[in-house]
C-alpha cells in the first residue's frame, strides 16, 4: 500500500499502526486490491471539507440545512470524491483509526453536524432516519470494494457508520451545542 501524510509536521517511521474503523469489510477490501493507499489526514483537510459544506456559514435554521444538505453538500465522502479530495481506493486515517470513504463521509458527517451545533443524538439518529427511508436508494459504486464488502443495506446505520459519526462529531475542537430535537430535525415542511 502507498502511505500519503497531508500533514507537512509529521515524520514518518517504517511501522505505522492504526485500527480499522469497519474491520470486516477493510480487510476484505485489502484483499480484493480495493484499497490500495493509506493516507493520514490533517485537520486542514477535514476543514477542507466542512467549509466546503457551507455548515459553519449557517446562522440559523441548523436541522434545516442539515435535512436539506444530507444528500448534497454534507454527503461528504460522495461530494469528496467528485472534488477528486477523497477516492475509494484509500483509508483515512484519524486519532490512529483508519476509515474507508463510506466511513470517512459519516466521520465527516458527525464532524458537520457537530459545527451546526446539532447534538451527537441527532446527528447518529437522523443517520439511522436516513439508512431506513433513503437507505436502499443510496447506492453508490464508491463504497463497494467488491466481493464480501457491499451487502444490502440493512434497517438502522451500522454499527460502524455510527461509530465514525461519534468519532467525527467529538473531533470538534470548537462545538457549539443547540438544544434541537431530533424530530424537528426530520419533521415534515408545512
Amino acid at each position: 500500500m502507498e502511505f500519503v501524510d497531508d500533514r507537512k509536521d509529521m515524520t514518518i517511521t517504517t511501522k505505522v499502526y492504526y485500527n480499522f474503523n469497519d474491520p470486516k469489510t477493510d480487510v476484505q477490501a485489502i484483499k480484493n486490491g480495493a484499497i490500495t493507499h493509506v493516507e493520514i489526514m490533517g485537520d486542514e483537510k477535514v476543514d477542507r471539507q466542512i467549509n466546503n459544506s457551507g455548515v459553519k456559514d449557517v446562522k440559523s435554521g441548523p436541522q434545516d440545512y442539515a435535512k436539506d444538505q444530507a444528500t448534497k453538500k454534507m454527503d461528504y465522502g460522495v461530494r469528496g470524491q467528485e472534488t477528486g479530495d477523497l477516492a475509494s481506493n484509500t483509508f483515512y486515517v484519524r486519532e490512529g483509526t483508519a476509515y474507508n470513504i463510506g466511513d470517512i463521509g459519516n466521520y465527516l458527517w458527525g464532524r458537520g453536524m457537530s459545527e451546526l451545533g446539532i447534538g451527537l443524538g441527532t446527528a447518529k439518529t437522523g443517520a439511522h432516519y436516513n439508512n431506513i427511508v433513503n437507505g436502499r436508494d443510496q447506492k453508490t459504486s464508491s463504497y463497494d470494494f467488491g466481493l464480501g464488502t457491499y451487502g444490502g443495506p440493512g434497517f438502522w446505520d451500522s454499527p460502524a457508520d455510527q461509530r465514525a459519526i461519534s468519532n467525527g462529531y467529538n473531533n470538534n475542537k470548537n462545538p457549539t451545542v443547540r438544544k434541537i430535537n431530533w424530530a424537528e430535525l426530520f419533521r415534515n415542511p408545512k
